[in-house]
């Protein structure tokens, strides 16, 4: 249905007054008034419908600019992420088994060594002599970190823990033990106890020392942490087995080299 238009109500209204019938003086302020209305809301109608259309050409437009920013930022961050990363092959470490406490395992090679090495010694504006120093010190066959927990200290302990490094088919390639280290500082725990008597209320309390962690259903923990070195090369594949002599349990891990990125 058209809508009729400003000009063609004014002029059936013009028509309507100038015509012979006889209006009184209410009826023709009755005529203006709604011509009045009637002119306001078609108004009303276009600034609104304008507007709707700025405010969506306006969202429009910064969803566009935000795309691209996003787009720029995206390719920025993996041109970056190439570069730093070009030169080290990653690792890939796959759970084999897992009875012992071991509460971390990760394996840095001798790659990642070397390119963590350089890029501190260049901070610190070493010579290329010191650099190589440092670089001929480290361990050719990368290192394994190693966090461990357990109920008492002496479960937890790094000398209770043996490391063994084997190729995919069993063959020993690497034993160490783990580090004596020294035994945190105990916290110690206030408990109290309240109870009636026969002069009354009676509160008494006491402190323990308990292990200095908790874990988040409460129990309390003691940890520790073995960085061990390995001197030889290593395959592309190999086992790794984290030994608690203590309790008898281990955990065995399957490290895999990936292909340079």
């Amino acid at each position: 249905m058209r809508v009729p238009t400003i000009n063609f109500f004014k002029k059936i209204t013009l028509n309507t007054l100038t015509s012979n019938k006889k209006f009184s003086y209410v009826q023709t302020k009755a005529i203006n008034l709604k011509f009045y209305f009637y002119v306001c809301r078609r108004k009303t109608s276009e600034f609104l419908y304008t507007h709707a259309l700025s405010t969506q050409y306006c969202v429009s437009m910064k969803l566009k600019i935000l795309y691209v920013a996003a787009l720029i930022g995206l390719m920025a961050g993996n041109v970056s992420t190439v570069k730093a990363e070009d030169s080290t092959a990653k690792y890939s470490v796959k759970t084999l088994e897992d009875e012992a406490r071991v509460r971390d395992f990760k394996y840095l090679s001798y790659e990642q060594l070397v390119d963590d090495t350089t890029r501190k010694s260049k901070n610190e504006l070493l010579t290329d002599d010191e650099i190589s120093r440092r670089i001929n010190s480290l361990p050719k066959g990368g290192c394994i970190l190693i966090d461990h927990i357990g109920a008492t200290w002496d479960t937890a302990n790094g000398i209770n823990w043996t490391y063994i490094v084997t190729d995919t088919e069993g063959k020993e390639l690497f034993r160490a033990k783990g580090y004596d280290h020294r035994a945190p500082d105990p916290v110690f725990e206030k408990t109290g106890v309240v109870y009636r008597s026969f002069f009354g209320l009676v509160a008494q309390s006491r402190e323990q020392a308990v292990a200095p962690e908790q874990t988040p259903f409460g129990d309390r923990i003691y940890s520790s942490k073995d960085e061990i070195d390995i001197p030889i090369s290593l395959p592309d594949s190999f086992k790794v087995y984290v030994v608690d002599t203590a309790l008898v349990k281990r955990c065995a891990y399957l490290v895999e080299r990936g292909n340079k990125r």
